[in-house]
């Protein structure tokens, strides 16, 4: 896995480690823009800083925990402790994204302080890019090899996830940049890393998963290190000049009003049942219109999340220059290229698989109403698949890594293998908005 990152207390003792991967995928001005990033959190004392940023969420949640048992224990004078509990709680919460907006911040520092030491902002684009194609490529090779070492590719994986605070990036905000920015891993694609920036730097729902996140996105990193080769008087790597052609706050509260309906109409539900129960005393109508409600509103969030009619053929990098996409609303698209292994590299029985194209590569994501057909398909049919011409249909989305949510693989040969959440999905919702009307109408009458 190509990684870098820095520990220690101070400047004096500070450990920079790069990995072996690194080295390899990296030339030697790259390289060295990579280590004067990390000396560069050495420089500004970024451990340390970090360190006592991350104490103050813990000690929040250590007067929460304080509080509540205190407050759970002394029934008479508990109030205030439980008053100090939620109090604390809160700002625990709000805490922990000041630390995340910190580290995003000396991040931004640490990038600037390589570009300027080495004259060379664009070595370390460049190396972003590769890194973020290194952390987020599958190789199909793993697939093959014998279970043993499967599972130790999945164990130092596992091992590489735990410190993705620490590296210079988190690899689940690298997927969407490596996607299409190489057609191979040498084959640099400039055009495609401007077309996987736009929904970074443009989609409000980018934004609202960077504030979760210990890195700034990458696009932001790599627009920020145009700007500083623009400075130093040198053309950027990738220059992204294109302006927003729009506001897409519109579609973002569009999005969050479908994603929440059911909550909400279950709401209004409950409040017009609440208005009967308080003139009539019949709880009916509260329980039976909350049900009701809560079911119109999955029925809704369906028909918005799951958009029939017509699956047209799309490429890698079509569905990345979308940018009114996300995890709620999505793109039904039809692919065609190449599985070149498995969602999940060195676990035998991931599911999820990566298809490749002449535009860049895109997870697929494999879904069954029951874990355990998941888990026999990605046990004896995954492997199967990787290597083969296949034609998928489904939804294109964006949660922030982008995926194809299978709705049917078909291989050249003419095999067939459906995913039938989608059906189950529907099924579920008429017989809970069946049920929920018949709950309703029986609560009414018992009352009356």
């Amino acid at each position: 896995s190509p990684n870098a990152f820095t520990y220690g207390h101070t400047p004096q003792n500070a450990r920079v480690v790069i990995t072996q991967g690194l080295i390899k995928i990296l030339e030697p001005e790259e390289l060295e823009s990579v280590v004067a990033h990390e000396l560069g959190h050495a420089r500004h004392w970024d451990i340390l800083v970090m360190t006592l940023a991350s104490m103050i969420p813990y000690i929040f949640y250590l007067i929460f925990r304080f509080g509540l048992n205190i407050g759970a224990r002394s029934r008479r004078n508990g109030l205030p402790f439980v008053v100090m509990a939620i109090a604390s709680f809160v700002l625990y919460i709000v805490s922990n994204y000041i630390v995340l907006f910190i580290s995003r911040s000396r991040e931004y520092y640490a990038d600037r302080f390589g570009g300027v030491v080495t004259s060379n902002p664009n070595a370390l684009s460049s190396s972003l890019v590769k890194i973020a194609y290194g952390l987020a490529s599958m190789d199909p090779i793993v697939a093959k090899q014998p279970a043993a070492e499967q599972t130790k590719s999945r164990q130092r994986s596992e091992r590489l996830s735990a410190m993705k605070s620490i590296g210079i990036f988190d690899p689940g905000k690298a997927t969407n940049l490596a996607m299409a920015s190489f057609r191979g891993p040498n084959s640099l694609n400039p055009q495609g890393v401007v077309q996987a920036m736009q929904w970074d730097l443009w989609n409000p729902w980018a934004l609202y998963y960077e504030l979760g996140s210990t890195h700034p996105l990458p696009a932001k990193r790599i627009q920020a290190l145009g700007k500083l080769a623009e400075h130093l008087h040198q053309q950027p790597l990738v220059h992204f000049d294109q302006h927003k052609p729009e506001s897409f706050w519109d579609e973002f509260f569009v999005d969050l009003l479908f994603k929440f309906a059911p909550m909400l109409l279950a709401l209004i539900g409950a409040l017009i049942g609440g208005a009967a129960l308080a003139s009539t005393g019949n709880p009916g109508p509260l329980v039976g219109l909350a049900m009701l409600g809560y079911s119109l509103g999955y029925l809704v969030r369906l028909l918005f999340s799951y958009r029939g009619g017509e699956y047209p053929n799309m490429s890698v990098a079509a569905l990345l220059s979308r940018i009114k996409v996300s995890n709620v609303r999505p793109v039904p698209c039809t692919m065609t290229g190449r599985v070149i292994g498995r969602g999940v590299p060195g676990l035998i029985w991931s599911e999820d698989m990566v298809l490749q194209d002449r535009s860049g590569f895109m997870f697929l994501d494999y879904r069954q109403p029951l874990r355990i057909i998941e888990f026999l398909f990605g046990l004896f049919r995954t492997k199967w698949l990787i290597g083969q011409d296949v034609t998928v249909q489904g939804w294109y989305r964006r949660a922030p890594t982008p995926f194809l949510e299978i709705k049917q693989i078909i291989t050249a040969d003419g095999r067939r293998k459906r995913s039938y959440v989608y059906y189950v999905k529907w099924v579920w919702a008429a017989l809970a908005f069946a049920l929920s009307f018949i709950v309703g109408l029986g609560l009414t009458f018992f009352a009356l």
